[in-house]
């Protein structure tokens, strides 16, 4: 998942941050980073990017 949309998790779970892909997709797609979380355990996510979604609070208060 995305590091961007990871709100809490569990102490049970455990992650590793990780390559989204090769070189190729890291400089190219903007993927960059991703964390891979394995074994029990619950993970909290947000749908939206943090900022993404600030900026859509403040243009819409615009409005």
């Amino acid at each position: 998942m995305d590091t961007g949309h990871i709100v809490a998790f569990d102490e049970s779970a455990t992650f590793k941050v990780t390559k989204a892909g090769g070189m190729k997709s890291l400089f190219f797609s903007g993927e960059g980073f991703v964390c891979r979380f394995t074994g029990p355990g619950r993970v909290w996510l947000q749908t939206r990017n943090p900022m993404v979604f600030l900026q859509m609070i403040a243009a819409a208060s615009k409005k």
